[in-house]
Parts: structure tokens; sequence; C-alpha cells
């Protein structure tokens, strides 16, 4: 081989080493940069759903939760906490999600009619976020009321 030949090769060796090592970093970086703002992103949500039903408890009064407890049905209870949670998470009642709309988990799988997460109606709010109300039965002292 000639001299002018090594400098050729050297650079295709580098550019290669290079490309390899760019498509192994990629994949990495941008399913962990997904992830990062995946994360953040429910941090957000979140924080904002905390703080919202902190400004609901320092303004619910007796009179609110009497009216929950002496419900008889689910769906009345249901209709109740949609009344007093309807205006902190700016609720339209009026434009809802289509009856077609089915929820996943994250991993992709259904939701079925008898999970813990199905939800019977769903709801937008204000800056379209679906939200879903239920009562969930329970006996444990540390699980949600609703």
């Amino acid at each position: 081989m000639t001299k002018k030949m090594y400098p050729k090769i050297e650079y295709m060796v580098v550019a290669l080493v290079l490309f390899a090592v760019l498509l192994l970093i990629i994949p990495f970086s941008r399913g962990n940069t997904m992830l990062a703002y995946y994360i953040s992103k429910w941090n957000e949500v979140y924080n904002k759903v905390e703080y919202m039903f902190s400004v609901m408890n320092a303004h619910v009064d007796d009179d609110m939760l009497k009216s929950l407890k002496k419900a008889k049905t689910t769906k009345e209870k249901e209709q109740l906490l949609l009344a007093i949670v309807k205006p902190y998470l700016r609720i339209n009642t009026e434009n809802v999600p289509s009856k077609f709309y089915r929820p996943k988990f994250k991993n992709g799988d259904k939701i079925s009619n008898d999970d813990r997460y199905y939800f019977d109606e769903f709801y937008f709010t204000k800056n379209r976020i679906i939200i879903g109300i239920k009562n969930i039965k329970t006996s444990e002292q540390n699980d949600p009321f609703f």
C-alpha cells in the first residue's frame, strides 16, 4: 500500500468506531431521556393534584362530609364528590371523552371492568386532562376513599 492510503484507512476506521459508539449510545440516552420526561411529568401532575386536595381539605366542611356519609348508593357518593371537586379540578361535565375511550396501563394491558382502576365515567378538566371518579370500597385505613 502506498503512503496515501494509510490516512484514508485511519480516517475510515475512526469514523466507523465513532459511528458504532453513537449507535450504542443513542438508544440508551433516548430511552433515559423519555423515562426522565415521563417521571418529571408525573411528578408535576402529582404535585398539582396533591396541592388541589390539600386546598379542598382546607375548605371541606362537616356538612359536605355528612352528605357523603348519608348517600346510600355508590353513584350518589360519586356525584356528590364530583360536585365537591368540580371547581377545584375545573372539571367540565358537558364535554366528556368519547364512550370509545378505553384506558390502558402503561405496559399496554387493558383495564377490565372488574378492576380496581376501572371507571364508569370520565371527565375532562380545563386543560384536557382526563379524570375518573370512583368510590373505592376498602377496609384499609390508608387506602383512598375515592
